[in-house]
């Protein structure tokens, strides 16, 4: 029982706060923090245009997240 409870814990505490990524961009050559969600948005937003199945982004949305 005891396990569980702190399984639970760490569950809210990794979901409670924002994930933020650094992503290095290339021009001009710096690194940014974004959060997960919108790092998700704009990686589906430039493959949109390749993937014209509603299906096809959904199941981006999740590899972007794993």
């Amino acid at each position: 029982m005891r396990l569980v409870s702190l399984a639970i814990l760490l569950v809210q505490a990794l979901t409670a706060a924002p994930l933020i990524l650094k992503v290095q961009i290339s021009s001009p050559p710096r690194v940014i923090e974004i959060p997960l969600e919108t790092y998700v948005a704009c990686v589906l937003a430039g493959e949109s245009g390749v993937f014209r199945s509603n299906e096809a982004l959904k199941a981006m949305a999740v590899a972007a997240r794993t």
